[in-house]
């Protein structure tokens, strides 16, 4: 029978012990919202081994010749549905999802929304800067 310190006053098998401990993960998350797709990924913060993730493609509008638009709800959703899939699969991995204890953003800078303050509703499609080659 192994035993440590804290065991052997206690009379009780390392075994048993170390079966009572809880091996807690530091989760980090990135959310990555672009012109063509949202995803929402996790990592483990000291190894940086990929845990899980769910991407979605997002639409573009192109109304004319060299312009292209996206529409904001669009991706407000795709965003929500991607964490929300994700948390389906850290529980499905019984990870909980208060591992996660930080989450990065990258995004669209160049983007900017404009709202109806009394809906919450965006009014105009979205321009995205885009390059005609």
């Amino acid at each position: 029978m192994i035993q440590n310190s804290y065991t052997a006053q206690r009379n009780v098998p390392m075994i048993l012990f170390l079966e009572q401990i809880q091996i807690k993960m530091v989760l980090l998350g990135a959310i990555d919202q672009g012109t063509s797709s949202t995803r929402f990924l996790v990592y483990e913060s000291d190894s940086g081994e990929f845990v899980t993730s769910h991407q979605i493609e997002v639409r573009q509008i192109f109304p004319q010749t060299g312009w292209v638009e996206m529409n904001p709800r669009e991706i407000f959703d795709t965003v929500t549905s991607c964490i929300n899939r994700v948390t389906e699969n850290l529980n499905s991995m019984n990870i909980p999802v208060s591992e996660i204890v930080s989450i990065g953003i990258a995004n669209q800078r160049e983007t900017t929304v404009v709202w109806d303050r009394a809906t919450g509703k965006s009014l105009l499609l979205l321009p995205l800067a885009s390059r005609m080659r």
